[in-house]
C-alpha cells in the first residue's frame, strides 16, 4: 500500500509539472502585451461604459459625478457603522 501511494504521488507531481510546462507558453503574455499593461491610460482614452438605464457614460463624467457628490459615510444600507473613538 505504501509503495503504490508513493508511486501515485510521484506520477501526479510529474503530470502536474508536465501540464504546467506545456500550457505556460500558451497563457503567458508577450513582451508587447506586458508593455501595454504597464503603461497607464488617461481617462480620455477609455471607452464609455454602458450603465443600463443611464446610457453610455464616459470615465470623465463618472469622475466629475463622484467628485461633486461623494459617497455618504453610512452608504445606501441605512445607519452604517459607528466609529469607536476610545472610552
Amino acid at each position: 500500500m505504501k509503495k503504490s501511494s508513493i508511486i501515485f504521488c510521484v506520477i501526479s507531481l510529474f503530470a502536474s509539472f508536465l501540464i504546467a510546462f506545456l500550457v505556460f507558453p500558451m497563457v503567458s503574455m508577450t513582451d508587447e502585451e506586458m508593455i501595454k499593461a504597464r503603461t497607464p491610460k488617461s481617462a480620455e482614452e477609455f471607452e464609455p461604459f454602458d450603465l443600463g438605464e443611464f446610457g453610455l457614460v464616459s470615465v470623465i463624467e463618472m469622475l466629475e459625478y463622484y467628485l461633486s457628490t461623494p459617497p455618504q459615510e453610512g452608504g445606501a444600507g441605512g445607519e452604517g457603522s459607528k466609529k469607536n473613538h476610545g472610552c
